[in-house]
């Protein structure tokens, strides 16, 4: 199931399925397969059809297509960025975080072994305090800019 993510027509189809059969007489068995699939893919055995149903919906709003123009203007407007993953993400590949890494702003870089697409979950500690220092640095360096009186 590796690398499933990067086919983003793969992942717009199953949206429009989702459309489809998430209705009606068909919803019951469409969830059930639902669930399969997202469990399949690494999610917890806890999800329930309608997460994930909720959540291929929520996938027919991402516009994939254009992840590289948002990118490049937030290395234009230098927004600093932290990024968090999983090298074993069933979802996306490490080489696409890698990727979003080089062409982002520098920031923090948190690359886990392990934790699979919910890092947040399994490394909730590491990734709090990564996000606590990475507001705290910026809001230093924003005092620092509005205390410099050189124009």
């Amino acid at each position: 199931f590796e690398c499933l993510a990067r086919p983003y027509w793969f992942v717009r189809f199953g949206a429009v399925l989702n459309d489809t059969f998430d209705q009606g007489s068909f919803r019951r068995v469409w969830r059930t397969a639902l669930r399969l699939l997202w469990i399949a893919w690494g999610f917890t055995p806890r999800i329930t059809g309608a997460e994930a149903a909720h959540g291929q919906r929520r996938l027919k709003d991402v516009d994939f297509w254009n992840q590289a123009e948002r990118s490049a203007a937030l290395k234009k407007a230098k927004v600093p960025t932290l990024m968090c993953w999983a090298k074993d993400d069933p979802m996306i590949e490490a080489e696409l975080f890698h990727e979003l890494s080089q062409s982002l702003p520098g920031g923090p870089r948190l690359v886990f072994p392990t934790g699979g697409h919910f890092i947040n979950k399994h490394h909730a500690q590491p990734i709090a305090a990564a996000i606590l220092d990475f507001i705290a640095m910026s809001d230093m360096k924003h005092q620092a800019s509005a205390a410099d009186p050189r124009p």
